[in-house]
């Protein structure tokens, strides 16, 4: 996955059975962290995206924060539960979509704007100064408020 490509909508359920969407036009910038819960790089990555995750909701961002797994539905709500996940999380709903999004390694944090187009991706477990990096990117006027009410 890169920079500038366009997503095909994705439609899934995630584990408390809500739709969660991606990107579907118009509905705004989307984060997505893909994983694999069997992966030791997306456990050591987990905790900065629940921080990131939780900033967000801090900042009260706009953007939807969803948690897609490579892995199976039954794999994917027992690592979801046991990690007391704070956003959507839900499996990719088929192989083919997997593949047409790029996903070949994870872990992956990817911002998606309204338009359906990637605007950041990260890789690789995010850093400590990542976090903010992530979240000034999935919401520029949450920053702005924040700095704005600062003063």
């Amino acid at each position: 996955m890169s920079e500038g490509i366009e997503l095909p909508e994705l439609t899934a359920r995630d584990i408390e059975g809500r739709e969660a969407r991606v990107a579907a036009r118009g509905n705004g910038i989307t984060l997505l962290f893909i994983f694999n819960p069997a992966c030791d790089r997306c456990e050591a990555g987990m905790p900065a995206w629940i921080k990131v995750s939780k900033k967000l909701a801090e900042l009260q961002s706009n953007a939807h924060v969803i948690a897609l797994s490579t892995a199976d539905f039954y794999t994917t709500v027992q690592y979801a539960r046991r990690m007391k996940l704070p956003f959507a999380v839900a499996p990719f709903p088929s192989a083919e979509l997997q593949r047409r999004y790029g996903v070949i390694e994870v872990p992956l944090t990817v911002v998606v704007d309204a338009k359906g187009i990637v605007s950041a991706v990260w890789d690789k477990p995010l850093d400590e100064g990542e976090v903010a990096d992530v979240v000034e990117t999935a919401c520029p006027e949450c920053v702005k408020r924040a700095a704005d009410s600062a003063r």
